[in-house]
């Protein structure tokens, strides 16, 4: 499997992802956070953490199946936990460019999850 979804008691979404986040990976990924998505609305929209920590790479493919997960306006905060620089520059940048929603990076589980999600 390449990744896991879980549901916590807080209502928040966290996905970790294993290996190479190709397309396939990607594609699994989305058929199993659907059912979250049709759940939620822009007026509820659904908060995600990914934990990265386990990921070694991304294709193009791949981050374009994101980048356009992320601009659905059911998706609301979303925190990224121990990326790879290169995933963290490339999210940071399309996030500014294309999608412009509140991302923020976490370098450590240490560090407490905004309240601003919870």
């Amino acid at each position: 499997m390449s990744h896991t979804i879980d549901m916590g008691v807080d209502g928040i979404v966290r996905t970790t992802f294993f290996d190479e986040i190709d397309e396939i990976s990607v594609e699994f990924f989305l058929n199993d956070i659907s059912p979250f998505i049709i759940a939620s609305s822009p007026d509820f929209p659904l908060n995600l953490i990914f934990e990265l920590s386990k990921a070694t790479n991304t294709t193009s493919k791949s981050r374009k199946l994101l980048i356009e997960f992320l601009k659905d306006n059911r998706i609301g905060e979303v925190i990224i936990i121990n990326a790879r620089k290169e995933i963290e520059v490339f999210f940071k940048l399309s996030n500014k460019v294309i999608f412009d929603k509140n991302i923020e990076f976490l370098h450590s589980e240490e560090k407490n999850i905004p309240s601003s999600i919870e």
